[in-house]
């Protein structure tokens, strides 16, 4: 069977939905790994719902915030091994108390046009530059924007690991990564008040056709700027020749790949 996968104890609750199960457990202090198993394939969006919905009740009075994610699905070659789909998709979370500003403490962001300008075009550098880059100082460098729970759920040793092996794996970058950005200022249902950043980006390599993904920054109203959330996806030369068409454009579309 043809394997796909993404690049991110204390035993604890396990919970079934016909075909599907999914476990909880503790992966380092403070820090829980949900696992979703299916024999049928789903899309992130349905994977993290489901997660989302157990979490929040395992979590009780606490609020769980996702972090990353990765998954792995096996496909049947043939017809005749259909039944043995399997899909796996690891969520990583913790529970986090209730924002700690009061409502009526929040005020509006107030920036001027070229101080968004100035952030806005920082961070979409530093997306480029960590996208592009295959060195361990840059990795280290860029990790210190991280969020504490973005740190905490990928640890600086852990972080440059990963982007080793993903450039070593890769091979070249060919052209420079797309990238698009999009604002929102005091967004509704926000961690908190600030000027938040997306952006997306899609890049390939010589044994990569594509690795797509997002990052999501903020400003926040203490003039820091921070990365909030990764999603990174990538399918290897070798997988994706083993893939059809429509499923390598369907793994495009969850991975948010948004060039042809």
């Amino acid at each position: 069977m043809k394997k796909a996968s993404v690049w991110i104890l204390l035993l604890l609750p396990t919970f079934a939905y016909g075909q599907e199960s999914l476990k909880i457990r503790e992966s380092t202090k403070g820090n829980f790994v949900a696992t979703l198993n299916s024999s049928r394939e789903l899309s992130i969006e349905e994977s993290q719902s489901r997660v989302l919905a157990q979490a929040a009740q395992f979590c009780g009075e606490l609020i769980p915030q996702l972090g990353r994610y990765k998954f792995n699905l096996s496909k049947p070659t043939s017809v005749a091994q259909q039944s043995n789909e399997k899909f796996e998709f690891n969520q990583d979370f913790t529970c986090q108390d209730h924002a700690s500003v009061e409502p009526s403490d929040i005020h509006p962001t107030s920036i001027s046009d070229a101080e968004k300008k100035r952030v806005v075009d920082l961070a979409t550098s530093e997306t480029r530059k960590i996208i592009s880059a295959s060195n361990a100082t840059t990795y280290e460098a860029f990790h210190k924007y991280f969020s504490a729970t973005l740190s905490s759920m990928f640890p600086l040793e852990e972080w440059i690991d990963h982007q080793t092996t993903l450039h070593s794996n890769a091979g070249a970058m060919k052209p420079d990564p797309l990238l698009k950005v999009t604002t929102y200022l005091d967004p509704q249902n926000a961690p908190g008040p600030g000027l938040y950043i997306a952006v997306d980006f899609q890049v390939s390599y010589d044994r990569a056709p594509f690795r797509c993904g997002y990052l999501i920054w903020l400003f926040d109203q203490q003039a820091n700027l921070s990365v909030l959330r990764i999603e990174d996806g990538i399918i290897y030369s070798k997988v994706a020749s083993g893939m059809t068409k429509e499923a390598l454009e369907q793994t495009k579309q969850q991975y948010r790949c948004f060039a042809p």
